[in-house]
C-alpha cells in the first residue's frame, strides 16, 4: 500500500498537468484565431480603398480628358468666330491723297481720288465723295456730271497767310492749264484777293 500511494499521486499530478496544457492549448487557438480574421479584414479593407482609389483616379482622368476636348473645341471655335468676324468687317478708311477743284452747276466742287492702307480688299477710286459713285479717273468723275467743266480743272499751287481788319487770315491759290488763278477762302471762292476783300469790307 506504500508503493501504491505515491504512484496514485504521479498519475494525478500527470493527468492534472495534462489537462492544464490542454486548455493552455485550447486558449493559443481561441487567440490565433482572431489574430487571422483580423488579419483577413485588414486586407479586404486594404483590397476596398485601393480599388476605391483606382476608381477615383480613374474618374479624375476622364474628367480632365473631357474637359481638355472642351477647351479645344472652345479655341476652335473662338478662332473661327474671329476669322469671319474680321472679313466681314473690313474698315478701308479712304483717305483723299489728290484732289482737283472743278466749276459745276456755277460753282466749284472737288474732285477726289480716294486710297486706302488695307491693300487689295480696298483698290483706289475716284469720286466727287467717299460714299458717292466711284469711277476710274478724274476725266470720267467729271463726265459722270453734265453740269461739270472739264475746261479748267484747278490743281492747288500755294497757301498764304496774311492779316487782314485786324485778324490773321489767309487764302489757298489753284491753278489750272490756260485758266486765270482761283483764290480759296475760308467761305469760298473767289476770282481774286482784291474780289474777296470787297465782299468783305473792314467794320
Amino acid at each position: 500500500m506504500r508503493i501504491t500511494q505515491p504512484c496514485l499521486v504521479f498519475s494525478a499530478v500527470f493527468f492534472s498537468l495534462t489537462l492544464t496544457t490542454a486548455a493552455l492549448s485550447g486558449c493559443g487557438d481561441s487567440n490565433d484565431a482572431p489574430d487571422r480574421d483580423a488579419g483577413v479584414t485588414d486586407a479586404s479593407r486594404a483590397d476596398a480603398g485601393n480599388s476605391d482609389a483606382g476608381e477615383r483616379d480613374a474618374g479624375d482622368r476622364d474628367a480632365g480628358s473631357s474637359d481638355a476636348g472642351a477647351s479645344d473645341a472652345g479655341v476652335a471655335d473662338a478662332s473661327s468666330g474671329d476669322a469671319a468676324t474680321a472679313d466681314a468687317g473690313v474698315d478701308c478708311a479712304y483717305v483723299a491723297v489728290d484732289e482737283v477743284v472743278v466749276s459745276c452747276g456755277g460753282d466749284y466742287t472737288f474732285v477726289n481720288q480716294f486710297v486706302s492702307g488695307i491693300g487689295a480688299a480696298c483698290p483706289a477710286f475716284y469720286a466727287f465723295d467717299v460714299d458717292g459713285p466711284r469711277f476710274d479717273g478724274f476725266a470720267a468723275t467729271i463726265a459722270s456730271d453734265p453740269t461739270c467743266s472739264s475746261a479748267c480743272v484747278y490743281e492747288f499751287a500755294t497757301s498764304v497767310t496774311r492779316l487782314y481788319c485786324g485778324r490773321r487770315t489767309g487764302y489757298e491759290t489753284l491753278t489750272a492749264i490756260g485758266c486765270a488763278t482761283l483764290f480759296r477762302f475760308p467761305d469760298g471762292y473767289y476770282t481774286s484777293v482784291e474780289a474777296y476783300d470787297a465782299s468783305h469790307p473792314c467794320t
